[in-house]
């Protein structure tokens, strides 16, 4: 009985560290381009946008972030304009929202080209 309750603790902090966010891509005041437009914690009455996406973001084991797509949730024309490449481009810094920031204890995401990585579930970034 014991080991199952410690198990159920660890999977609700593992759970809580891996927070459902809503992010917008693009860049500039119309959100095109490849960047990060907007970042913001996932509502159940957020309004997608055609360039918006829901992700999990958590750390790896040498404290990257990570950025984590589900595949399901993801539309095609997303996918399509940052994804399919298999690479996902920032050309400029992100400076993430401060309650990301805090809780990774990592303030910016640098300009660059990043591997996408292919799942069965998602699409993962690591930064």
């Amino acid at each position: 009985m014991k080991l199952a309750f410690t198990f159920l603790n660890l999977f609700s902090i593992v759970i809580s560290l891996a927070q459902t966010h809503v992010i917008t891509l693009g860049k500039g005041e119309d959100c095109s381009g490849f960047n990060i437009c907007n970042l913001h914690t996932h509502t159940i009455d957020y309004k997608t946008l055609p360039n918006e996406t829901p992700l999990f973001i958590t750390t790896t084991k040498d404290n990257k972030l990570q950025f984590s797509f589900p595949k399901n949730k993801m539309k095609e024309t997303v996918f399509l304009k940052y994804f399919a490449t298999g690479l996902f481009i920032l050309d400029g810094d992100y400076k993430l929202p401060e309650d990301v920031a805090k809780l990774f204890k990592i303030a910016t995401i640098k300009s660059g080209k990043y591997k996408v990585v292919a799942t069965a579930d998602s699409y993962e970034v690591v930064f």
